[in-house]
């Protein structure tokens, strides 16, 4: 994020330094599953814009011309209250809508208020099981949406995803 502080120069909130741009930034830091504790269910890698959508929300724009056009894009869906009986009607429903075969790689944010609502499995299995088997990286847990801390997002910047192993994931903006 950045602060203006001047016509020219701003202060970046993210590492307190002066930049002309947010990219200036950004563009060489990387983010660890190390620090975030992120989550790697699908090994893989992916360098392509990002959306950052609410899940609930991208949802009531299904079947209409407002759908975000998400092919070739790394999805990262959040939301507030995850509660896994709502949470497998809406992966569901993106995957009825074919789009965990369109996309270049998924992303799930950490929600803020979890609820099992008394299920034998964990929000990770409901993903995998709705997902399934992809030759794209799948993390999940990750900093962003209704959390602390939060990745600020910047819609359709260009970012490298790589997910090599299970636990051990990068997130940079290029």
């Amino acid at each position: 994020r950045l602060l203006c502080v001047s016509f020219s120069k701003k202060i970046c909130l993210f590492c307190g330094l002066c930049h002309q741009t947010w990219n200036e930034c950004v563009k060489n830091v990387s983010f660890g599953v190390e620090r975030n504790r992120w989550r790697v269910l699908t090994p893989g890698s992916a360098n392509a814009p990002i959306l950052a959508l609410n899940l609930n929300t991208m949802l009531c724009l299904a079947g209409t011309e407002f759908f975000p056009n998400l092919r070739g894009r790394i999805l990262l869906i959040e939301q507030m209250d995850a509660s896994l009986v709502m949470e497998e009607r809406l992966l569901r429903q993106l995957s009825l809508m074919g789009v965990f075969n369109e996309i270049a790689g998924l992303i799930v944010s950490k929600p803020e208020v979890y609820d099992s609502a008394g299920a034998p499995f964990t929000y990770d299995d409901l993903i995998r099981e709705i997902v399934g088997a992809r030759d794209y990286p799948v993390v999940t847990n990750f900093d962003c949406g209704h959390t602390v801390p939060m990745i600020t997002i910047p819609q359709g910047a260009q970012v490298k995803l790589v997910a090599e192993t299970i636990g051990c994931a990068t997130f940079q903006f290029l």
